[in-house]
């Protein structure tokens, strides 16, 4: 049985890795100003590309993180990760 059939879109796996902003950019081919362009909302319909924010200790700012997952299925829109 196929463990991921269950999972919402937005919900993480276990096993999903953090990219900064500069990987998603060079796994999409684009600037890291169009993967901010990407995270925006128009505030009609959701952001394409919605990055998480990550707070660490010892650190007084969270880091913006974008998820594996969430790259692959833009990419992939028809597969089932």
């Amino acid at each position: 049985m196929h463990s991921n059939l269950n999972q919402s879109p937005t919900t993480p796996d276990i096993n999903d890795r953090w990219l900064r902003c500069r990987d998603v950019a060079m796994l999409l081919a684009v600037s890291e100003r169009q993967v901010w362009r990407l995270a925006q909302s128009d505030g009609v319909s959701p952001p394409i590309l919605e990055p998480t924010r990550l707070r660490m200790p010892g650190r007084t700012r969270p880091m913006t993180r974008w998820r594996l997952s969430d790259v692959h299925r833009l990419l992939n829109p028809s597969e089932d990760i």
